[in-house]
């Protein structure tokens, strides 16, 4: 099936060329979302990184089946929200396949189960262990902890949100010392990019999204970027602080991030004592 076939809806206003999008008429969102993925995946293994890099995950590949389920039960129509991170972090995504998928949210909260295999080269100190992983991912729970709190259900949660990382790659140092797509140079960063952007107008587009909730400074900029490139003015990029403890000035995340939704006055679109 040609990856690259033209989409029928076109929207002039955005000013987005065709070559972006599948025939969004023949397939359901969650299949092609799956194919955005997949056609992303092809052009990331092309990459040739540089030291310090040494292993490479790509979650979205060896654990494509979780990340499957998690877009079929979750992702099947437009959502005003996109909630941005940045990529996989080592005990969360790079072991679930599930963005910010923190292993207790995965199970209990999700409760998704699929097939979760192992990267074709494992660093020794960042095995995968899947959903029998006992490491919890401190950014993934602070978001569990939050959003479960204001919206009870994963079913509020998304019903108008799709959780989504901008670079679905993990980058390890030989020790397993994480490498962040902010902290790449020159011509790979560059490609690395452009292929993720690309990939982010095209969910935008077939999501309908309106609101961007960026977590931290790089999902903020890779989205105005994205938007800028694409002369697109009506969707709104919101910045919330990374749930990183290793960000700055960090403590008290959950509180600073529900300040966030209450001064945009998003609080609507999570809870269900308002829910839109």
């Amino acid at each position: 099936e040609d990856l690259e076939r033209n989409s029928k809806i076109t929207d002039q206003s955005l000013g987005l060329s065709n070559k972006y999008f599948y025939n969004q008429n023949l397939e359901d969102i969650p299949t092609i979302l799956l194919k955005y993925a997949t056609a992303l995946n092809d052009k990331l293994r092309k990459l040739s990184f540089d030291n310090p890099v040494k292993y490479v995950y790509n979650p979205v590949e060896y654990a494509f089946d979780m990340h499957a389920s998690f877009i079929k039960k979750f992702c099947n129509d437009e959502k005003t929200i996109l909630l941005l991170g940045m990529n996989p972090g080592p005990w969360g995504m790079v072991q679930t396949g599930v963005p910010f998928g923190e292993i207790r949210m995965v199970k209990e909260w999700y409760q998704i189960q699929a097939k979760i295999n192992k990267p074709a080269i494992e660093c020794p100190v960042r095995k995968i262990m899947g959903l029998d992983c006992h490491k919890s991912e401190v950014s993934g729970k602070r978001l569990y902890e939050l959003f479960k709190r204001i919206s009870d259900t994963p079913e509020n949660f998304f019903k108008n949100t799709y959780l989504y990382n901008y670079c679905p790659l993990a980058l390890m140092e030989e020790d397993g010392r994480n490498i962040t797509p902010s902290s790449l140079k020159g011509f790979v960063r560059k490609e690395l990019e452009e292929y993720c952007n690309d990939t982010l107008i095209q969910i935008l587009f077939l999501l309908k999204t309106k609101i961007i909730i960026a977590l931290g400074v790089y999902a903020k900029g890779q989205a105005e970027t994205t938007l800028r490139a694409h002369n697109i003015q009506n969707i709104e990029v919101i910045y919330m602080p990374h749930p990183s403890p290793r960000a700055r000035g960090n403590e008290k995340w959950g509180e600073k991030a529900q300040k966030v939704l209450e001064e945009n006055n998003l609080l609507k679109y999570f809870s269900p004592k308002h829910i839109v």
